[in-house]
């Protein structure tokens, strides 16, 4: 299953050609349901009513799925499908498998909505598909576990059409969150007993970005993600999400240890990506997939967070390999060991940059620019390791079409014109606060904890929170959180939580000490497996069996210790067979680190020359080598370094003086996102409202 690099386009190729109707999308934001006749959400966006480049049958499985695209309708006034009579039915095959293919540009879609239109005379609840996943060829296994939960046809229910009309419903409507396809093909699983009344079915995509349109009352500019003609081209990704063994000779430097009935090593080893560096790393997989060799449906019991192959960044960044940075810290004779579990990936495609502090909940102004954002970090919950380290790898790759002449003071944009937006692609071991001290009891002052790690740079912001074990603490008085939607329909939570709150200091800084890249986003664990222990409320004892007191406890164990406490009401029973010292491992537990957040801050790239391309240690600090370049392109650096890309300009995002942003000169600080905007995008959402990640799978158990 490979993703490729495309320009993000508005429309579906087709073979032959391409068929679109367009029209604007109601103000209105109807409620998600699965019987629906109402026009789709986001005022001053123009929906298209694409057509695929084919559909049929599983190579397999007899299922000819072309027949319920042989009568397409055009979009109304109000952003509906309309028209579109005759065609055959759609097929109601029982338990066979389809595809639905987007074509050679797939990655380029943004899927907004699907829709059925059903014969006359239907009546009742209609049976939507069983299983629907991405996939890269037509048969019906789904090798590489790319499930799709969130589109469907077939899905209505108390029909009644009566028998004269044939009525479009929606099915979904993801208007708010378009869906990017994760592969060419759409294979489609009927149920055991499939409705027979469908007659055909319609897709709408969004487009990336429309020239000139109103966002927000703003002017937006547009560029694709990402360009043939960017600085950047890279070689194909050489990687395996599940589909082939590493190469002959690969050694990870991380472990991965099953737990009883859980999938093998030989499986995990499946999931693996080539760096920069040559070397190959363990990858993203999903909590569950099949077992190699057996076929048993298997669970990893861990999780990394989002598919980095749902990010139109995946190619361009070069992949994901967990522990690159690490290796490269080998190499400078300061070897930073971190677990294979706590690599966290986070994916926000096509959000847009705001003024303002949301991180406060305060007022912010859009700009009408927008990014895409793929991010990796390593934020274990679960030992004792983050207390001590402020050492831990970071990698951050954006993209955004804000634009170059932003600022009115003369000289500020000499720069510019080389690169004219927001481009980064970096990978280093970040610092995280300063190397033994923790923000714990206190957090308005530091505590002072045995670790390891390096200083931080003068008048840095950051730092390591992590929650307290005390009968005072105040996170006991928070309740859990509990996934909900805001009001922009994005993911969101209710429940403050137990927010340890991570923030780097990942920076790039050349050889004549120009920091040229920055980075200092918040993450937040808002369920984490683990707290600072200062001995007052509970004693500090050996809590991973080195044989050594430790300075944290469990999360479980002190809710176990204060049940009557909001954090921690409502526990689960346990099974007697499983020690109460082990409960904060097992699946049971709700502190396992699976609740997330990030808030983005501000990017700084600040780059006084045409280079773009750059060799570092695995601090960020550029070194005496350039890369080289081979005869298909691929550029290297010696061994022991890494990579890094960072765009020629200013983007000029935290420069605090009169600068102004977006085609329409706004002026301001940008420091977050609009995603979770709160009072109609007037304000902020606050720091752990941003981008909000649930993963409830329940064989997920720390560590984690």
């Amino acid at each position: 299953m490979k993703k490729r690099s495309t320009a993000l386009l508005a429309v579906i190729p087709l073979v032959g050609g391409v068929l679109v109707a367009s029209a604007p999308a109601s103000a209105s934001v109807p409620a998600s349901i699965s019987t629906s006749t109402s026009a789709l959400a986001s005022a001053g966006t123009t929906w298209n009513l694409v057509t695929p480049a084919g559909a049929g049958s599983a190579d397999d499985s007899y299922f000819p799925l072309a027949t319920a695209f042989d009568a397409q309708p055009q979009l109304d006034a109000t952003g509906m499908p309309s028209g579109g009579t005759g065609g055959q039915d759609a097929p109601s095959y029982s338990s066979r498998v389809g595809y639905i293919d987007f074509g050679a540009n797939w990655s380029s879609v943004k899927i907004a909505a699907t829709w059925t239109r059903y014969r006359t005379w239907s009546s009742g609840d209609q049976t939507p598909f069983a299983a629907l996943w991405w996939d890269d060829d037509k048969d019906s296994v789904n090798e590489a576990g790319l499930n799709e939960t969130s589109l469907n046809f077939n899905t209505a229910k108390g029909l009644s059409t009566g028998g004269s009309t044939e009525p479009w419903i929606r099915d979904v409507d993801r208007s708010a969150n378009p869906v990017t396809p994760r592969g060419r093909y759409l294979m489609l699983r009927s149920a055991t007993a499939m409705a027979n009344r469908a007659k055909e079915f319609a897709i709408v995509a969004a487009p990336a970005c429309q020239q000139g349109a109103i966002v927000n009352g703003l002017v937006r500019q547009c560029i694709d993600f990402p360009s043939g003609v960017r600085i950047k081209d890279v070689p194909d990704v050489q990687d395996s999400f599940g589909t082939a063994a590493p190469p002959t000779g690969t050694t990870f430097a991380d472990t991965y240890t099953p737990g009883s009935g859980e999938c093998s090593t030989a499986t995990h080893d499946r999931y693996w990506t080539r760096g920069s560096d040559g070397h190959v790393y363990r990858s993203w997989h999903p909590v569950r997939t099949t077992e190699v060799g057996t076929g048993r449906a298997c669970s990893f019991g861990h999780e990394h967070g989002d598919d980095p192959r749902t990010s139109p960044l995946y190619e361009w960044s070069g992949g994901v390999p967990f522990g690159i940075a690490n290796h490269s810290s080998v190499h400078a004779g300061n070897h930073r060991h971190e677990d294979h579990v706590g690599h966290k990936v986070f994916v926000q495609n096509d959000w847009e940059g705001v003024i303002g502090n949301p991180p406060d909940a305060a007022a912010i102004t859009p700009t009408g620019f927008r990014c895409h954002w793929l991010s990796k970090v390593h934020m274990g919950t679960h030992s004792g390791d983050a207390i001590g380290n402020n050492e831990h790898e970071y990698h951050n790759n954006v993209m955004c079409d804000d634009g170059a002449q932003r600022h009115s003071k003369t000289g500020w944009e000499s720069y510019a014109g080389r690169n004219n937006h927001t481009e980064a692609s970096v990978k280093v071991l970040s610092v995280w606060g300063r190397p033994g001290w923790v923000k714990a009891c206190d957090l308005s002052t530091q505590t002072q904890v045995p670790g390891v790690g390096r200083e931080i740079p003068e008048g840095a912001d950051t730092n390591r929170q992590i929650k307290c074990a005390t009968s005072n603490a105040g996170w006991m008085w928070a309740a859990r959180p509990t996934a909900t939607v805001s009001e922009t329909g994005h993911t969101d939570h209710v429940g403050a939580g137990i927010n340890e709150l991570w923030k780097p200091w990942a920076q790039v800084v050349t050889r004549g000490q120009q920091r040229i890249f920055l980075s200092s986003a918040y993450y937040s664990v808002l369920n984490p497996a683990r707290l600072y222990n200062d001995g007052s409320m509970i004693p500090q004892r050996d809590v991973d069996g080195d044989g050594k007191v430790d300075n944290w406890i469990p999360t479980l164990e002190a809710c176990l210790a204060n049940p009557d406490k909001t954090a921690c009401k409502n526990l689960p029973t346990f099974p007697s067979d499983v020690p109460r010292d082990k409960w904060w491992k097992h699946p049971l537990s709700p502190f396992n680190g699976t609740v997330r957040a990030v808030h983005p801050k501000g990017i700084r790239v600040h780059t006084e020359s045409g280079k773009a391309w750059f060799c570092t240690d695995y601090t960020g600090q550029e070194t005496s080598a350039d890369p080289t370049v081979s005869t298909n392109g691929t550029r290297t650096c010696p061994s022991g370094q890494l990579l890094q890309y960072i765009a020629p300009t200013r983007n000029l995002w935290v420069i605090k003086e009169n600068t102004s942003w977006g085609p329409n000169r706004a002026v301001g600080v940008i420091q977050g996102s609009g995603v979770n905007a709160r009072d109609n995008g007037t304000r902020g959402s606050g720091q752990t409202h941003e981008w909000v990640r649930f993963y409830p799978d329940a064989s997920i158990h720390a560590p984690n």
